[in-house]
């Protein structure tokens, strides 16, 4: 999944769409499926939106967890400082409700940074890649360790099949979706179990 190109897509506002546009908002249910499933929800949708398109001969990966090939080399360019990561936290405040409050998050990646390799979302005084582009945060991902996120816009291209095989963990903060196929801890508000788990290791 590439990135928008606007030389291919020009982004107009809503009330300028057609009236024979169709509708394919995430908070419409897929196949009856709600986009707090969230792998399950994005293989409806690929289905649906494919449909959509007339392409369905094509036959159009439907996971969530493309291949993303084009990330490999990306990550290979980084600075070195962005490369072997332990922990990639995105600490972002998401920006539909997600996760509005991420000072306790903050918190923990300074007590993280203590004792493992750290790099955060938000410039909060650690190695951070607030100045990166998603792909290259996506690169970062192929790559790390662990993940400790939201269910935001900023963990988007960090779904590829690679981050899905390398990453040892991944954390979730913030609005609970349900994830079928990576080994994870959902900890809504209460970063405890992260806190513990990293203890313990």
């Amino acid at each position: 999944m590439q990135y928008i190109d606007r030389e291919l897509i020009e982004i107009k506002s809503l009330s300028e769409k057609p009236s024979n546009s169709v509708q394919l908002w995430m908070a419409d249910p897929k196949n009856g499926v709600l986009y707090d499933e969230f792998e399950r929800y994005f293989e409806e949708f690929y289905i649906e939106l494919s449909k959509c398109l007339n392409i369905e001969s094509l036959h159009v990966e439907n996971t969530l967890w493309l291949e993303e090939e084009y990330l490999l080399p990306i990550y290979e360019a980084l600075d070195p400082k962005f490369k072997e990561i332990d922990i990639l936290i995105l600490n972002n405040v998401g920006m539909s409700g997600q996760y509005s409050n991420n000072e306790t998050l903050n918190e923990l990646s300074h007590y993280l940074n203590s004792k493992f390799n750290v790099a955060t979302l938000a410039d909060i005084g650690i190695k951070n890649v607030s100045s990166l582009s998603l792909k290259q945060i996506g690169a970062m991902s192929t790559r790390a360790k662990y993940i400790i996120s939201p269910n935001s816009g900023a963990l988007i291209p960090c779904l590829n099949s690679y981050a899905k095989k390398y990453v040892n963990k991944w954390f979730f903060v913030g609005k609970v979706f349900s994830w079928y196929t990576i080994d994870h801890v959902q900890c809504g508000t209460d970063i405890t179990p992260i806190k513990q788990y990293f203890d313990s290791l």
